[in-house]
């Protein structure tokens, strides 16, 4: 078996079908259909209107994006007071909300930090305060 593909803190396909294969006993092929079966059955369930509740995890479902116009007054960087209106305009839009189940936030909230240390913290930009020595 192929070892797990690591990307910063995501962990890939292959690591969840191996984490599949570890826990039920199934063969590669096996813990690659279903883990491939699972995404789908979300998905269509989703693309034909309907949310989704995973028992212990939480729930996908839609909400509605109203549109909006942003109006912004940006100053010219190296070229002296020139002041330019901007319009942004961003249209309705539908996006997929996840809502973690009252079990699962109930688990992150007892977690310590020793017990994420291998989780990277962002870095803090240059941009940020810095006291004085």
């Amino acid at each position: 078996m192929k070892t797990p593909i690591r990307t910063g803190n995501r962990l890939s396909d292959r690591s969840v079908r191996a984490k599949i294969q570890q826990l039920t006993g199934m063969t590669a092929a096996e813990a690659k259909y279903a883990c491939r079966a699972t995404v789908r059955a979300i998905y269509e369930m989703l693309m034909g209107g309907r949310s989704v509740a995973l028992y212990r995890f939480g729930s996908f479902h839609f909400r509605f994006r109203r549109g909006r116009t942003i109006r912004m007054n940006v100053s010219g960087i190296h070229h002296g007071p020139v002041r330019v209106n901007r319009v942004i305009v961003q249209p309705d839009k539908v996006v997929v909300k996840f809502k973690p189940s009252h079990f699962l936030s109930k688990k992150m909230k007892d977690l310590k930090p020793a017990d994420v240390e291998h989780l990277q913290m962002p870095k803090k930009s240059p941009i940020h305060y810095t006291p004085k020595p």
